[in-house]
């Protein structure tokens, strides 16, 4: 009997000590990792999502499509929503019914008090401005020939934006010289202040391009690097006589060309705020899924891209099994345009970033998607997440890296870490019902471990 009694007694101590640690770890994964569910069975189409310092986080999406009759084409109902970090509704704001299956929504701010909408609706080019409570401040429409992009805009610091904006399709009689874009900048009462045409600039000292219209130009996005100054960045390709034809983009670099085009390098250009061209470099190598951010008071730079035919310049080269894959580069460039390190990450699989924030300590967070195949024989609970967060040293050396998500899920292009470290970012996974698609979006607080 009494060693019956020890055998429990032994029993229910391992008992205890096995919940006390299972629990114990629960609560460390929660404290690590939260996924908060974001208007949950009520997406149609999640067109972007913006995380704020703080974690509150702001999503553009259409809540319904209705046809008004058979055989039209569906009118979006597009919502902007605001959440705050533990994934409670704050407030939504209509932000207008629009026909089309193309539309386009991004979202931008650099200010607490204010978020941006960026909207490409067939050939009309919108601007909103509101306030963190939802309050509409101003809203700016205009014509333009062909879309750009999403995401070619950036608040200016002082509650306005740089936008750029697609120029005429084709050359009036008296201005033959046509700039494909130009970049508008809006106050912060939402007033045109100035505008400059972007020009892909064929003058002498740009020598890596051609004198002449065999090159196509596309731009990707827009960095703020001071007040005064910011950095464009985006494709360039050549040769040939149909490839300057302006209507045509690469929204997706070398993968999305065409036919004609023989390679496709990488611009990246710093301007200063009347749109004087202060220096330039040319990356070539046929580059997809571009991404680059600014950080610190010394104007730094990182840019993150893949490449099918890239090498580092010092020499380390690809391994025998990378050499006609696609790889993931990063690069670390100083405010006056000189390379100051490159390096490959992800050796052996193909990973392609879509946003990229550096902290002020000089490490970089990147987030994207993996492009791996698996094998057809696991079952989907066993593949992993197809979307990837990692972690760059300040020499571009690999840290860590963690999946999340599904097989089908994607992230948004928004990173942002808060002054604990936690890291914020979006995903959306499509999924079907019997009402038609959904898309279902979280918002994911990661806590980096040691």
């Amino acid at each position: 009997m009494r060693r019956f009694s020890r055998g429990l007694k032994s029993f229910i101590y391992f008992f205890v000590l096995a919940f006390v640690l299972l629990h114990s770890a629960v609560f460390c994964f929660s404290e690590r990792l939260a996924i908060l569910p974001l208007a949950q069975g009520q997406i149609k189409k999640a067109y972007d999502l913006y995380v704020s310092a703080s974690g509150d986080c702001y999503l553009v999406f259409a809540r319904e499509a209705i046809k008004p009759f058979a055989g039209a084409s569906y009118k979006w109902k597009v919502v902007l929503g605001k959440w705050d970090r533990k994934g409670r509704e704050l407030w939504e704001k209509p932000i207008g019914d629009y026909y089309g299956m193309d539309n386009r929504f991004s979202l931008f701010s650099d200010r607490p008090q204010e978020i941006f909408i960026r909207g490409v609706i067939e050939n009309r080019f919108i601007l909103w401005k509101l306030s963190s409570g939802g309050k509409l401040l101003w809203k700016i429409e205009r014509e333009s020939a062909f879309s750009l992009p999403d995401r070619i805009a950036v608040g200016d610091g002082e509650g306005g934006a740089f936008v750029a904006v697609p120029a005429g399709l084709f050359p009036s009689a008296e201005k033959k010289d046509i700039s494909p874009m130009e970049i508008v900048h809006y106050s912060a009462e939402g007033k045109q202040i100035d505008h400059f045409p972007l020009s892909f600039g064929k003058s002498p000292e740009n020598s890596w391009l051609p004198s002449g219209p065999e090159t196509m130009d596309t731009l990707v996005g827009i960095v703020p690097i001071s007040s005064q100054q910011f950095f464009c960045y985006g494709y360039t390709a050549g040769f040939g006589p149909f490839a300057a034809n302006i209507g045509q983009t690469m929204d997706y670099g070398w993968l999305s060309s065409p036919l004609i085009v023989s390679h496709v390098h990488v611009f990246a250009r710093q301007y200063d705020r009347r749109g004087k061209l202060l220096w330039n470099v040319l990356l070539p190598g046929n580059w997809n899924n571009l991404v680059v951010s600014a950080f610190s008071t010394s104007g730094n730079l990182t840019l993150c891209g893949v490449s099918e035919s890239f090498s580092c310049p010092d020499g380390s080269f690809r391994a025998p099994n990378d050499l006609y894959s696609l790889q993931t580069f990063v690069f670390r460039y100083s405010a006056r345009g000189e390379l100051l390190w490159c390096r490959q990450f992800g050796v052996g699989v193909s990973l392609a970033p879509v946003a990229i924030s550096t902290a002020k300590d000089g490490r970089s967070y990147v987030i994207g998607e993996i492009k791996e195949v698996y094998p057809q024989q696991l079952t989907g609970s066993e593949k992993p997440g197809r979307v990837f967060l990692a972690c760059l040293g300040d020499k571009g050396e690999l840290l860590w890296i963690e999946q999340f998500g599904a097989m089908t899920s994607t992230p948004f292009p928004s990173l942002t870490r808060d002054e604990r470290g936690a890291v914020y970012f979006g995903l959306r996974t499509p999924r079907f019902n019997t009402l038609g698609p959904l898309d279902d979006v979280q918002l994911v607080r990661f806590v980096p471990g040691s």
